[in-house]
């Protein structure tokens, strides 16, 4: 049986947007392979599949060793509202299956609260697997979604 941690990674960012559209872009696989990875499998259900597929090739500033391939499946998913999933790298030995929530509340009718956090990390998790790898990716993340939600082409 797994050990479940709990260190986790918290980050809130309002975001230009109503929850519908942050909700696409996390939720739809051609959105969410626009602004966060380079490849992505989504089965949109309970119980389904995500598979997110980052490639080194694109991301020659991340000085990436390899390609990364991330597995998971859907816990929870409540329209405009919160999208959860478990976060697991298959092919990394040691690296515990994780939790990424993402909460939406609406601040008014073209801003939204975004909170998202990724528990379960046991604190030993090394270099861009680490605890402060995803904090930093977390936070970078954010920021792209942010950036994509608010250009005009989002607006739904």
């Amino acid at each position: 049986m797994e050990t479940k941690h709990d260190i986790e990674v918290r980050k809130t960012k309002i975001i230009e947007g109503s929850p519908k559209v942050i909700f696409s872009a996390l939720t739809e696989p051609e959105e969410l392979a626009k602004w966060f990875q380079d490849e992505v499998d989504l089965d949109v259900r309970v119980g389904g599949q995500i598979r997110l597929v980052t490639l080194k090739d694109k991301h020659p500033e991340w000085n990436l060793e390899r390609n990364y391939y991330m597995e998971g499946t859907i816990m929870e998913l409540v329209p405009n509202k919160r999208f959860s999933y478990s976060w697991k790298f298959k092919d990394i030995p040691n690296f515990p299956e994780t939790l990424v929530t993402w909460e939406l509340e609406q601040v008014n009718p073209n801003k939204t609260l975004v909170k998202l956090s990724h528990v379960g990390f046991s604190g030993k998790e090394k270099g861009n697997f680490s605890v402060e790898s995803h904090t930093q990716g977390w936070t970078e993340a954010l920021d792209k979604l942010a950036g994509y939600c608010e250009s005009p082409t989002m607006s739904l």
